[in-house]
């Protein structure tokens, strides 16, 4: 595999959409030709958390040597480069963002106050995350943004805790709005908030799906919702964005998944699962059908070799936004996704005729 950069040394790989700019990316050093990924800069700012090994990554002058659990953040427009460390291969995740994503539109209040000296300061090209730094453990382990009715919100300050007289913990938030306002909000009250309808960006990786109220042992664990990303290094593969399986299993995941290279259902490569939702009185058979049938406008249209040889088309890869995906399991689970349809073209979902507006 070859970066694809110009003659100015910019990427020209498509980071996302331009109505989601986001790419999130498995990575391995040895997957590139030279074993290194060259020089280049892009407009997006890069997050890089490694997973196993070590790589020597270059920003700009300075190098730093990031080991398994360690993450670098890279600024906009900033050249930098990897390549091996003291180990055999590197294997990491790439999140890559556009700033828009954070500031909503040129010349917002978030993007003119909060954001461009950020940008453009030369002292913030990088920032080398490790566990040991309290802070940087928070970045490295947790998300500081949240979705509150449907705006960006980013946590800046956390201040001294204190206790009611129930003994109950509480702590004054500074809260910055992606509109450029600000807010001081209780702990408790923001918890109470994402209880109503928000959610954080980033969220734990387990979540349980039962159809209503809290599990109990009247309930039975029937299997598992997941999302998979592949880690095929098929160019064919690798240029379709937001690829990412889709299914229902009632064995463990990672039981399913223990030969996945060897499996045409998964591309005959590794997977790297990305959510998975424990389900609880669901019928996995007819929950994967119909997640199946809602995306189907989006199911990937490859052809693949299996161990023989043989070609076969997997069905259960769909290309769509992971923010999509989060949106629909709810619904599936609530019986409402029979009111909704997925649109591939603006990657949105939308009410159905005679349902109101959409979402």
């Amino acid at each position: 595999m070859r970066l694809q950069i110009d003659q100015k040394q910019k990427e020209v790989k498509a980071h996302g959409t331009y109505g989601f700019p986001v790419l999130v990316s498995p990575e391995r050093l040895s997957w590139f030709d030279t074993g290194e990924f060259p020089w280049h800069w892009h407009p997006e700012i890069e997050l890089t958390l490694i997973l196993e090994g070590e790589i020597l990554y270059q920003v700009n002058d300075n190098s730093c040597l990031l080991k398994a659990g360690e993450g670098l953040f890279c600024n906009t427009n900033v050249l930098h480069a990897g390549r091996h460390g003291n180990s055999a291969d590197c294997s990491y995740l790439s999140v890559t963002f556009h700033p828009r994503l954070l500031y909503g539109y040129n010349n917002s209040l978030m993007q003119n106050r909060y954001m461009e000296g950020i940008l453009r300061d030369p002292e913030l090209a990088s920032i080398h995350f490790k566990p040991e730094v309290d802070w940087q453990k928070n970045v490295l382990e947790q998300g500081n943004f949240v979705l509150l009715k449907g705006m960006l919100a980013y946590i800046a300050d956390k201040g001294e805790t204190t206790y009611n007289r129930r003994k109950e913990r509480n702590n004054r938030l500074r809260v910055i709005f992606e509109n450029g306002t600000e807010a001081d909000l209780l702990m408790r009250s923001l918890f109470c908030a994402l209880y109503d309808g928000g959610r954080l960006v980033s969220e734990p990786d387990e979540t349980e799906l039962k159809l209503e109220g809290p599990v109990n042992e009247d309930d039975c664990l029937t299997g598992c919702v997941y999302v998979l990303k592949s880690a095929s290094r098929l160019p064919e593969v690798r240029a379709i964005p937001h690829l990412y399986k889709i299914g229902v299993s009632s064995v463990p995941l990672e039981e399913r998944i223990a030969h996945a290279r060897h499996e045409a259902t998964y591309l005959m490569a590794d997977v790297i699962p990305v959510r998975k939702w424990d389900c609880y009185n669901l019928d996995a058979r007819k929950a994967e059908n119909l997640l199946h049938h809602f995306f189907a406008a989006a199911c990937l249209d490859l052809e693949i070799r299996d161990g023989s040889g043989r070609l076969c088309r997997p069905r259960e890869w769909f290309s769509v936004p992971l923010g999509i995906i989060e949106q629909v399991i709810p619904l599936l689970l609530d019986g409402s996704i029979i009111h909704y349809r997925y649109d591939p073209e603006s990657m949105t979902l939308e009410k159905r005729a005679g349902d109101g507006k959409g979402r």
